[in-house]
């Protein structure tokens, strides 16, 4: 990211206030999770001199589409990025109106588009492989684990090889029981890139085991590397470096963390996060108030439903925290299996 960074500088350098390539700019502040600057690139390019291409405009509606959603406005993402697929169809947009029917629960949906965009033009090895696993992730969120791998093997036979497919794929030996093969892959991963995910997940799978001294030393070493992200991305890597405090870190810090992550992006995982925070840091009703503000905004997943449970324990009120557990179990029957606290990555 810092090498794209200093690259879109230089391209922005290049060009006189306020050209240069703001569509680029606008999808490098989304993988950065930086709305303000994402939102101002946009507005440059509405206001662009020379006509932009249907394309073009396309690609503009559907990341007002992203901001909409990040921002829990389902409604306006909807509208946008319908506008955006009236312009120019293609495989974004599918994956796009996947990630909005998946996130209000409608997981066949959410599907059927997936399997829609598999069906595009745009059929690269790259593209197909991340379809894959976006499907592995959707069945992930709804329990169905054997299928989710069967997904990542997918995803790894058209792109093999790539990170995060293999952290998937660990992921789901975990969720099996396969720890030994689990624990070697992710090994691997390291030593190919020191990804703080894989370094996350040895050190959860050490500390089930009851092995506390690797769990440190894994945990740690990913510390580290969360800081100096955090530190240079604070938008992008907030979220990770929050969840990782939560397991093995400070309460405090992850709640810290969590509030600007949702400040950035109010949106329904946001939120979720942030209720877990709170709920570490003994705050039951503020963690509902973040709850019902995700809910209420149209998002649906079994997560919400398991932390409200759990909220609502802390405050004595059993009888809301059995509707809560018996709404998480609808959208995810394995959400209180104990194998299901081995999934680090899919969680929905």
């Amino acid at each position: 990211m810092a090498m794209a960074q200093r690259e879109y500088s230089l391209v922005q350098s290049l060009a006189p206030d306020p050209a240069g390539a703001p569509l680029a700019l606008a999808d490098f502040a989304l993988a950065t999770h930086d709305i303000v600057a994402a939102k101002s690139a946009l507005d440059v390019f509405s206001r662009s001199a020379v006509p932009p291409t249907p394309v073009e405009r396309s690609e503009a509606f559907a990341m007002r589409s992203d901001i909409a959603f990040y921002e829990a406005d389902f409604s306006a993402a909807r509208r946008y990025i319908s506008q955006a697929e009236e312009l120019a169809p293609g495989v974004g947009i599918d994956i796009r109106q996947a990630l909005l029917l998946r996130s209000t629960g409608e997981f066949d949906r959410a599907l059927a588009r997936l399997a829609a965009a598999s069906n595009g033009a745009s059929r690269t090895p790259l593209m197909l492989a991340s379809i894959a696993l976006q499907a592995g992730v959707i069945e992930s969120s709804r329990g169905n684990h054997p299928k989710a791998r069967e997904w990542y093997e997918t995803a790894d036979r058209l792109f093999p090889g790539y990170w995060l497919t293999r952290l998937h794929l660990a992921e789901s030996q975990l969720v099996a029981g396969e720890d030994q093969q689990a624990i070697a892959a992710l090994e691997n991963i390291v030593e190919q890139s020191p990804r703080p995910e894989a370094m996350d997940m040895l050190a959860l799978i050490y500390r089930v085991k009851g092995r506390r001294a690797q769990s440190l030393q894994w945990s740690g070493r990913a510390s580290a590397i969360w800081r100096e992200l955090v530190a240079e991305f604070p938008d992008a890597y907030g979220a990770h470096a929050a969840e990782h405090e939560l397991v093995f870190g400070d309460p405090k810090r992850a709640l810290a963390l969590a509030v600007q992550n949702r400040r950035t992006r109010p949106y329904g995982e946001a939120r979720i996060l942030l209720a877990n925070a709170l709920i570490a840091n003994g705050r039951p009703n503020r963690a509902l108030e973040e709850l019902f503000a995700a809910e209420d905004s149209g998002w649906r997943s079994a997560t919400l439903h398991a932390a409200k449970a759990q909220a609502f324990e802390m405050l004595g009120r059993a009888d809301n925290a059995q509707n809560e557990r018996e709404l998480a179990l609808d959208l995810n029957p394995e959400i209180f299996a104990d194998r299901t606290r081995m999934v680090w990555l899919a969680h929905g």
